[in-house]
């Protein structure tokens, strides 16, 4: 082999894990808010009024019950996601 030819570098799969973990972390951050207003909006009783839109929503319950009912059910979802 010519000592001028670049060596391959390939990432062991522990930094791959990582990366990939750290990635489905950040996206669970921004995911489960939107995912709990949307099966917010999939389950609102059909009798009565309900949220207008995903913004109606997100106001309505950081108004009544705060930002942490926002992340409810976070945990299912970092389950689901940081280990893919």
């Amino acid at each position: 082999a010519d000592d001028d030819e670049p060596l391959l570098n390939h990432d062991p799969w522990q930094k791959a894990m990582t990366c990939g973990s750290f990635a489905g972390f950040t996206q669970c951050v921004i995911i489960c808010p939107m995912d709990h207003i949307k099966c917010r909006l999939q389950v609102q009783n059909a009798k009565g009024p309900g949220f207008k839109g995903p913004v109606e929503a997100l106001r309505t319950i950081l108004r009544e019950h705060g930002i942490f009912r926002l992340y409810q059910g976070w945990w299912s979802t970092f389950w689901r996601e940081v280990p893919a």
